[in-house]
């Protein structure tokens, strides 16, 4: 049983997985120094390269979240309009059918 359990072990540390975070570098922008202006050194690239639709005072992941979210209702009752029902709710992960009479 020891023998099992060394064996165990021992095949546990020769697997090196890559640790990942959340973290995204690519938004930094590390010609900046920290101590300076953490927030332009964490979000740096991403404050260059995003822009802020012109219907919007301003813009960040919940708000994508919430017009990706507005699509795929708009998706689902149009499909649900024209007939195909099965065809709106398999298509999504969650779906909640609206009845109206």
């Amino acid at each position: 049983m020891a023998i099992l359990a060394s064996a165990l072990v021992m095949a546990s540390c020769a697997k090196k997985e890559e640790l990942t975070s959340g973290i995204n570098t690519k938004n930094m922008d590390t010609k900046v120094k920290p101590g300076d202006n953490f927030a332009n050194y964490v979000n740096g690239a991403w404050l260059k390269t995003m822009k802020i639709p012109a219907d919007k005072a301003s813009y960040g992941a919940f708000d994508m979240l919430y017009d990706k979210s507005q699509k795929d209702v708009k998706a689902i009752i149009e499909a649900a309009a024209k007939g195909n029902m099965l065809t709106a709710v398999t298509n999504k992960k969650s779906a909640t059918v609206i009845l109206l009479s």
